[in-house]
């Protein structure tokens, strides 16, 4: 029992807690304030304690400079910031960040301590599952209610976080049912959610595990993986046959994809690339104009990172953020020899990067990732691979 009843289970409940307001209970409501400066406590300590006490992965040195970065922008977004829209909150894009990054610190913290193992995944695993379903329903209905006409089909942003979740799956590789059974239960709402950046992220993602599953399983198991493969497949199929006749959107959808149509982001990518090379000021150009001045350009974000970070933070900006990545690709590599590591770590930058891209990575990321991105930093650090394993 008190494997169960300790600071980082109680961490991350709070956290499950706090990211199904609107669902469980009313969002924005008392609750909810309370829980998420409890969390943020909780985070801030155990990042100056990951900094502080342990030798860190390279991957934290791209996090905490990043970190930084947001962390100046946004102080000075909530001492001027005059540039926003009316009603724009200038505490939304700190909160934003902190709620995004900092988890990974404690999760990194936890593992160390051993708070965090295989167990803490065989109990939290099938709890995120079920409240993000309760979220992709939730959202659903919510979407569905705001149409008019008798059209009821939507795009569901939950399909991102389905793909949050794949990652955590790894956990699962010595139990290749459970591991691929929950992996088509996910690609299966990603599917419905028609969010085309979270199918092509899927569907890499499913491809870089069932590879990989297979080279490091023993020989006498790839039978098994290229049976699940297969299974899954054949599975995907039908799903995808059963959309196209019962689905009109979901033909539209493929038709605009096939059509290059983005949904309206070229445009919004040309806005933002003019007004960023039409820039005079060397400051703005090499600084940028602030935290979310996208939002003073287009009233909309830039839904991509690098033009968001350009526009924002500048070329300096840009250059923090590729380092991040590069620090993150070189951590991700130096875990090799630990095949269950690289493979997690492999498909948590498959997903930050391809979001980085069409999407906005670093300011969503799920705690169901991040603390499965600090638990494999955490495992790298501690040399024990036979931990991972189960």
């Amino acid at each position: 029992m008190k494997k169960v009843f300790n600071q980082a289970n109680l961490y991350i409940l709070l956290w499950c807690i706090y990211f199904m307001q609107g669902e469980l209970y009313a969002k924005g409501s008392f609750i909810a304030r309370i829980i998420l400066v409890i969390v943020l406590i909780m985070s801030v300590y155990n990042a100056l304690v990951a900094n502080l006490k342990y030798k860190l992965p390279s991957y934290f040195k791209g996090l905490n400079i990043l970190l930084l970065m947001f962390l100046f922008y946004g102080t000075l977004l909530i001492l001027g910031g005059n540039y926003l829209p009316n009603g724009t909150s200038k505490i939304g894009y700190l909160q934003q960040i902190l709620i995004s990054l900092l988890p990974i610190y404690s999760a990194y913290v936890y593992t160390r301590q051993g708070l965090i193992g295989k167990d803490s995944f065989k109990l939290w695993i099938p709890i995120w599952i079920i409240l993000v379903t309760i979220s992709y329903y939730s959202n659903q209905v919510v979407m569905v209610s705001n149409l008019s006409g008798d059209n009821r089909e939507i795009t569901n942003n939950v399909a991102y976080t389905f793909v949050s979740l794949i990652p955590s799956l790894i956990i699962f590789s010595r139990k290749p049912f459970i591991q691929y059974t929950l992996l088509l239960y996910c690609f299966f709402f990603i599917l419905s959610g028609m969010k085309r950046g979270a199918i092509l992220i899927a569907v890499l993602l499913g491809i870089f595990l069932i590879l990989n599953s297979y080279r490091i399983a023993p020989k006498n198991k790839r039978k098994y993986i290229i049976l699940f493969a297969l299974l899954i497949v054949v599975a995907l199929s039908s799903v995808v046959s059963t959309m196209l006749i019962q689905s009109e959107y979901f033909n539209v959808r493929i038709e605009q994809t096939l059509a290059g149509q983005t949904s309206g982001r070229d445009v919004l990518y040309g806005i933002f690339v003019q007004y960023f090379f039409s820039e005079t000021s060397f400051l703005h150009f090499m600084f940028g104009n602030g935290a979310n001045y996208t939002l003073a350009i287009a009233n909309q974000y830039a839904h991509q990172d690098w033009l968001e970070i350009i526009i924002n933070q500048g070329v300096l900006g840009c250059a923090i953020y590729l380092s991040y990545f590069i620090l993150f690709f070189q951590t991700w590599k130096s875990a090799k020899v630990y095949p269950h590591i690289f493979v997690g770590l492999g498909m948590i930058f498959i997903i930050c990067f391809f979001m980085s891209l069409f999407s906005m990575g670093y300011g969503s990321m799920t705690i169901y990732m991040t603390t499965t991105l600090g638990y494999f930093l955490g495992m790298l650090q501690k040399h024990d691979n036979s931990k991972l394993i189960l």
